[in-house]
């Protein structure tokens, strides 16, 4: 893992293009309680840790250096103090707010998760400004702050941590992106400023999904997002005398969408759907679960050598494949493999080199389609090969080592 760089870089300009997001309401004076915004720039503390919150940074060294300081005469910026971790707690993350912050010598501050409560802003302050940053904002924070603070969420408001993986996991046809002011008392639970148009996400469920397609979304909200914040602070709309009129819902059902851990991706045989399995595959990439080589003895089957399996990328079949090769397999059929044909878009109507494709029944009737497949301790291969390798009858797939697989189900 690469560590930080110590270089320091002199500031340099860039050009700021105006949003083109419409606030859904508008002040025609853009001062400060009344007074030009020209007449003073803002203070800014920026607090963020990830690929979703340098966006919006960038977006505000933007439209610092092309106001000349008019909108906003100086920004500092907060992380989080990074653990090292790994082997040997020799490797550090990087994170990509501190990596620009440095880029543009900007003031930066660390802070430990545990004293937070007792820390002090850098000095004058008119507003924080918190993106993705993965700790609450302490009350003393906003209130000292003169304007409190602003908040732009990857979501119309599901509130949790990770509103993108849930966006994804439940299947939604669009998202987006709100300005909301910082509460003191609960995450998420500010007045919206502002929000995006609904920002589509758009999947194709027979072909296997961009590697990238979670951290692509991610680029797509955080650029709106810094959009919607540029204009919320060009409008002046972080004062409260500015939004105290403002009533802007999302139309959205308040629900808590909770960062997903790895054992989320576990695949539930016997209970999962094929789309469920699917979903959490755009999520993570991979899914995985066990193998177990069953030994039959006068007192029943017995799962030996338990490991690891990691299976993906993930699809759904096509309607020619599934009428094809698995309409009618039987119950207890946990893999079949699928030929590279032309519905796939691989070939033109012949089979190719490429080894087709590995359908997996996750439960009765079930089926995704893989490509490959990694046993613990062992090179990942092509899906199809490891099935040629094993005979269904002593291996089986299955979700929890210590069940003993019953004859003719998913497990």
């Amino acid at each position: 893992m690469r560590m930080l760089s110590m270089r320091r870089v002199l500031s340099r300009p860039s050009t700021f293009s105006s949003s083109r997001i419409s606030l859904l309401a508008r002040s025609a004076n853009r001062g400060f309680h009344g007074s030009p915004i020209v007449a003073q720039g803002l203070k800014i503390l920026f607090c963020g840790s990830d690929a979703f919150s340098v966006q919006s940074l960038k977006t505000l060294i933007e439209l610092k250096n092309a106001t000349q300081n008019e909108s906003i005469e100086s920004i500092d910026v907060l992380v989080k103090h990074e653990k090292p971790s790994g082997r040997g707690l020799m490797a550090q993350r990087v994170n990509p707010v501190q990596v620009l912050a440095r880029e543009y010598s900007l003031p930066y501050h660390e802070v430990e998760r545990n004293a937070f409560n007792s820390w002090n802003l850098p000095g004058p302050t008119d507003l924080i400004v918190a993106v993705s940053f993965g700790l609450f904002i302490p009350k003393n924070l906003i209130e000292q702050s003169r304007y409190g603070g602003l908040n732009v969420h990857p979501s119309f408001l599901p509130r949790g941590a990770a509103p993108v993986q849930h966006a994804l996991v439940n299947g939604d046809p669009t998202t987006g992106v709100v300005v909301q002011t910082l509460d003191v008392e609960k995450f998420d639970n500010g007045r919206i400023l502002a929000k995006s148009d609904p920002i589509p996400i758009r999947i194709d469920k027979t072909a296997y999904p961009d590697p990238r397609l979670y951290d692509n979304l991610l680029q797509t909200l955080g650029e709106e997002g810094g959009k919607l914040l540029a204009a919320v602070i060009k409008d002046g709309l972080y004062d409260p005398a500015k939004y105290a009129s403002l009533d802007i819902t999302t139309g959205e059902t308040p629900k808590f969408a909770s960062k997903l851990p790895t054992k989320a991706s576990l695949i539930r045989f016997g209970e999962m759907a094929a789309w469920q399995a699917f979903r959490l595959g755009l999520v993570f990439n991979n899914l995985y679960c066990f193998r177990v080589k069953l030994k039959r003895t006068s007192d029943g089957v017995i799962p030996t050598q338990p490991a690891r399996v990691i299976v993906g990328p993930v699809r759904m079949p096509t309607s020619r494949e599934f009428d094809r090769y698995l309409s009618k397999a039987p119950v207890d059929l946990q893999w079949v493999h699928i030929p590279t044909e032309k519905s796939t878009g691989h070939t033109k109507g012949k089979h190719s080199q490429d080894p087709g494709d590995l359908a997996l029944q996750v439960s009765d009737g079930n089926w995704v389609v893989v490509k490959y497949l990694t046993v613990e301790g062992k090179k990942m291969r092509d899906a199809k090969s490891w099935a040629d390798n094993v005979d269904p009858k002593d291996v089986r797939l299955v979700t929890n080592v210590t069940a003993v697989p019953e004859e003719g189900k998913n497990n």
